[in-house]
């Protein structure tokens, strides 16, 4: 097929098929008709595929102590076949990669959800995250929500919170820039008995935010 970006060579007369400096031409075959499988979105949800949708509304606000637990409870509801793994079977190691775990909240966060998740075992955690930058406000970080902006205080704290949640071993992994990484965050278990447990959340940790007082963090902190 043969296209013009002038009207004009197009039209049988004087001026057809008239090539010229303002008139570009292209050429174009015809591709072979795609014979694919139709796919059933409606098939995404259902429980014998091994995946599990799960809403979340305002199901997990609260105080961030024991949110973990609504999580846990959030999934009990929801994916019943996980919620029996969890109760008889032992977690062997997790992976976990965000790019924009920058901040103490979004640790803290995570360190809960983790808490729930290891409660009687203790594995080893890959996490890989973007590496703390400048702040992009230009100012110092003072509050819980804010980034951090030394990589080494980032690493150190985000170790200390997930050993403290009941981790093993935490190996960090950074990465910059965040092009580097995929958008995706996912949680990987994996179990002690075989196989492993992807959970996808959609927004991360920045999903919930934290309802903070007057104070800066670093006041109320002492530091």
């Amino acid at each position: 097929m043969l296209h013009a970006s002038k009207f004009e060579p197009g039209v049988p007369g004087e001026a057809w098929l008239e090539a010229g400096p303002t008139c570009t031409w292209a050429v174009a075959t015809g591709a072979a008709v795609s014979t694919g499988q139709r796919l059933d979105p409606d098939a995404w949800s259902d429980p014998s595929s091994g995946v599990v949708l799960v809403h979340i509304h305002r199901e997990l606000d609260g105080p961030l102590l024991g949110a973990g637990k609504r999580l846990r409870a959030l999934l009990g509801q929801a994916a019943p076949e996980f919620a029996q793994r969890l109760a008889h079977d032992q977690v062997r190691s997790l992976e976990y990669s965000d790019r924009y775990l920058k901040s103490p909240w979004s640790v803290m966060l995570l360190s809960e959800f983790v808490r729930a998740l290891v409660s009687h075992s203790s594995p080893d955690l890959v996490l890989t995250v973007q590496e703390a930058g400048p702040s992009p406000r230009g100012g110092a970080s003072l509050r819980v929500s804010h980034d951090w902006q030394r990589p080494e205080i980032q690493r150190t704290l985000c170790n200390g919170s997930l050993i403290t949640a009941g981790c093993g071993m935490v190996k960090f992994h950074s990465m910059a820039p965040s092009q580097d990484m995929m958008h995706s965050r996912v949680l990987a278990v994996h179990w002690v008995s075989g196989g492993s447990t992807l959970l996808y959340f959609d927004y991360g940790m920045g999903y919930w935010k934290a309802r903070e007082g007057t104070g800066s963090f670093a006041r109320r902190a002492g530091i």
